[in-house]
């Protein structure tokens, strides 16, 4: 399970948006999904049109979950699939592992992403000497 409080970077944030934005239906006006989840429809087109970027995990997952019916399962492997391709891990075994082993909590699967970026900080520090 997420933590509802984690903050989401900008480019993570981006990512999720430009999924959430896939997922709404054609035609559907931002005025009933604004209706589903308190925000209004002036927040949520600010959202949608990448003007206000929210760091809040609970603002995503109230858009997906009540707005439009996404399971939180979904939610947190969308927000796992936006970390990963934020962090630059192109790789689909290591999508594929984070996804399909059981019992591996999210913090857990934060520890890998976490992992691989201090890796590629440290790569990118011997580059620069």
């Amino acid at each position: 399970m997420t933590n509802k409080k984690q903050k989401i970077s900008k480019g993570v944030g981006k990512i999720i948006i430009k999924d959430l934005v896939q997922k709404i239906p054609q035609n559907t006006p931002l005025k009933q999904i604004a209706k589903k989840t308190g925000y209004t429809e002036a927040y949520l087109s600010q959202i949608t049109n990448y003007a206000r970027i929210p760091e809040k995990y609970e603002v995503y997952e109230t858009i997906m979950n009540k707005g439009l019916n996404i399971s939180k399962s979904e939610i947190e492997d969308t927000v796992m699939e936006a970390k990963l391709s934020d962090a630059g891990i192109a790789d689909p075994a290591i999508t594929l592992m984070l996804k399909e082993i059981p019992h591996m909590t999210n913090h857990e699967k934060q520890s890998i992403i976490d992992a691989f970026e201090l890796v590629q900080k440290r790569r990118q520090k011997t580059m620069k000497i």
